[in-house]
């Protein structure tokens, strides 16, 4: 048996919760001890914490009493805090000898002039530094310069990608990276533990106010131009022409507000459609995804969708654009469909296609469940972690 190692998952910004979460757990039961070192999640506050998993709120203590001065002053106070609680966090490791951490796990890499310092200091102290790479192009839209992340990711001791092309991807853009540090380990899903004993589809369309005959296409998840959902906006109404019943699900908060989706056209035309523009409660996300019939993903770019996997995990089947990791997880015409990105008309034709047969449609939703159960599931991401782990030590 491997040893038990203290692992210390790091997210000051508290970015993936759902993720880390699931992650700690699945590690947890490889014996593993872990610590989530983060900061306050803000968006949910009758969040769940799994009582397995010690979280650590050491970073940007006291950032509420600035969110009454705006947006602007709370990112410019948690950009002032960040290196000092990096450097707190390394006194307490020093100071530290029966909890002292064996890897220090980065899940993300914000201010990459702070972070790869914190990396070689960790390594000085003799520990094992493993970084998870969830975009492989940066995505973030918060204006940090993020040009030092290449040398971030030099310089820690594993890197983790959850798909061969995203492997690929990452070893194209930051080429001086050893390919023999870049681990593929899948995505799982997220929250889909979380629904009520016996939810069905009616269950969750009555708790949403949605009429049990309406044929319904989700998009989850927080909206951003990259994202897609004005493609999907614009998709729609051609589904509708062949799909009288057709109902659009949208549920998500968008990251600007310029970024929130004109769905004038769809009024205009008469199309049903419900949208919840705000952040989506944990205890309420299951009825988002078990009142649909297809969950649409209309990505322009993207790494790897956790809305994918837990889609999956609901025995929804997708439609997803041919970017990033996302044709790895999907089988076409088992578990969902592959299209083009930008393809506003092959788009539509294959959520025409998944609404119009629904006892097809439902079959590769079983089909999905059973590949998140098998390929995907936290039980297994757990044991290949501690895996690459034991590999490092």
């Amino acid at each position: 048996m491997p040893r038990p190692l203290n692992v210390w998952i790091l997210d000051p910004a508290n970015l993936t919760p759902f993720y880390s979460f699931a992650l700690a757990q699945s590690l947890i039961g490889e014996g593993d001890r872990v610590r989530f070192v983060t900061s306050k999640f803000t968006y949910d506050p009758d969040l769940c914490v799994p009582t397995e998993v010690e979280v650590d709120h050491h970073y940007f203590r006291g950032a509420a009493n600035w969110d009454r001065f705006g947006n602007v002053a709370r990112k410019a106070y948690r950009a002032f805090r960040y290196p000092i609680d990096h450097r707190s966090l390394l006194r307490r490791i020093r100071a530290s000898k029966e909890n002292r951490p064996d890897i220090v796990h980065f899940q993300w890499s914000r201010l990459p002039m702070f972070d790869r310092r914190m990396v070689s200091r960790l390594k000085k102290e003799g520990i094992k530094v493993v970084h998870t790479v969830h975009d492989v192009e940066p995505l973030y839209e918060g204006g940090a310069d993020m040009s030092g992340l290449g040398r971030v990711y030099e310089s820690c001791d594993a890197l983790i990608v959850h798909t061969e092309a995203n492997r690929r991807d990452l070893l194209e853009r930051y080429p001086a990276i050893d390919v023999h540090r870049v681990h593929v380990i899948p995505h799982g899903p997220l929250q889909a533990e979380d629904s009520p004993a016996g939810a069905t589809r009616q269950t969750a369309r009555n708790y949403l106010g949605i009429p049990d005959d309406a044929r319904v296409v989700l998009n989850f998840g927080s909206i951003k131009p990259y994202k897609g959902l004005d493609l999907l906006v614009s998709a729609v109404p051609m589904v509708a022409q062949s799909v009288p019943k057709t109902y659009l699900l949208l549920a998500g908060r968008p990251a600007r507000p310029a970024d929130a989706p004109d769905l004038s056209s769809l009024k205009r035309r008469g199309i049903s459609y419900r949208a919840d523009m705000h952040f989506i409660a944990n205890k309420d996300a299951w009825s988002y995804y078990m009142a649909a019939d297809v969950v649409a993903l209309p990505y322009r770019n993207i790494t790897q969708s956790g809305v994918l996997l837990s889609s999956m995990a609901f025995a929804r089947p997708a439609v997803v654009t041919a970017v990033g990791g996302l044709p790895e997880v999907i089988r076409p015409g088992q578990t969902g469909w592959v299209v083009p990105p930008e393809n506003t008309t092959l788009l539509a034709e294959a959520i025409t296609d998944a609404l119009s047969h629904p006892e097809r449609t439902d079959e590769m939703g079983v089909a999905a469940k059973k590949d998140v159960d098998s390929r995907f599931s936290w039980q297994a991401i757990g044991a290949r972690t501690h895996e690459m782990y034991e590999s490092l030590m």
